[in-house]
C-alpha cells in the first residue's frame, strides 16, 4: 500500500514538471504571434480624431498609446508619460516627461507627436466627432472654430520628450480624459490621406 501510494506521488510529480516544462514552451512560443480581436461590426475608422463608435474605439486603444491609460480595474495609470503627474499652476498646467517609445515603424514617439496630435483634432479641416473631448484645454474655442491657428492650442513641445498642456480652467477628471488623447506619427500622417467626414 505504501509502495502504491509512492509510486502515485512520484507519477503526480512527473506529469506536473512535464506540464510545467510545456507550458513554458507554449508560452515562449507564442510571444510574437499575432492578437485575434472579436469585433461586433466593421469599424468606421481608425482614426483616433474620429473614433466614436466601439468598434473604432476598439482598434484605436488596441493599436495605440497615449500618455495614461486604465488598469483592468478602471485606475488611471501611466502608459507613454513615465507617471501620473499633479498639475500645477492652480490645477490648469500639466508636464509629461515621456517614456522613450517607438512607433511600429522604428521612429521614436515624441513630444511633438502628441502635439501634432492634439492640433489635428482640434483643426477645423479635421472636422473630428470628438471636439468636445478637448474643450477644457487652452484657446479651444477659438481654435476650434477657426479663428486662430492651431499653433495657439495649449499644447506644447518643451523638449524632445517633455510635453506641456494648459487648461483654461482646472478640470477634476482630467486624468481620465488623457486616457484618449492619442499622438500622430507626423512622418506617416503626411503620406496618409485621412478620410475625413461631411
Amino acid at each position: 500500500m505504501k509502495i502504491k501510494y509512492i509510486a502515485i506521488l512520484f507519477s503526480s510529480v512527473l506529469v506536473a514538471i512535464v506540464l510545467t516544462g510545456c507550458g513554458q514552451a507554449s508560452s515562449d512560443s507564442n510571444k510574437n504571434r499575432p492578437m485575434t480581436v472579436t469585433l461586433n461590426g466593421e469599424p468606421a475608422t481608425a482614426d483616433p480624431a474620429q473614433t466614436t463608435d466601439v468598434n473604432s474605439s476598439t482598434i484605436v486603444s488596441q493599436t495605440m498609446q497615449g500618455l495614461y491609460t486604465l488598469s483592468p480595474s478602471g485606475k488611471v495609470v501611466a502608459s507613454v508619460a513615465k507617471k501620473v503627474v499633479k498639475p500645477t499652476d492652480g490645477g490648469k498646467r500639466y508636464v509629461f516627461n515621456l517614456r522613450k517609445t517607438k512607433w511600429s515603424n522604428g521612429e521614436e514617439v515624441t513630444a511633438k507627436d502628441f502635439v501634432a496630435g492634439f492640433q489635428r483634432a482640434v483643426d477645423p479641416k479635421t472636422k473630428s466627432q470628438r471636439l468636445s473631448n478637448y474643450k477644457f484645454i487652452k484657446n479651444f474655442e477659438a481654435v476650434s472654430t477657426g479663428k486662430a491657428p492651431v499653433s495657439e492650442f495649449g499644447v506644447k513641445a518643451l523638449s524632445k520628450y517633455r510635453f506641456e498642456i494648459q487648461l483654461s480652467a482646472p478640470v477634476p477628471y482630467f486624468d481620465y480624459l488623457l486616457t484618449d488623447y492619442y499622438p500622430i506619427n507626423q512622418s506617416a500622417a503626411k503620406k496618409i490621406r485621412f478620410n475625413l467626414r461631411d
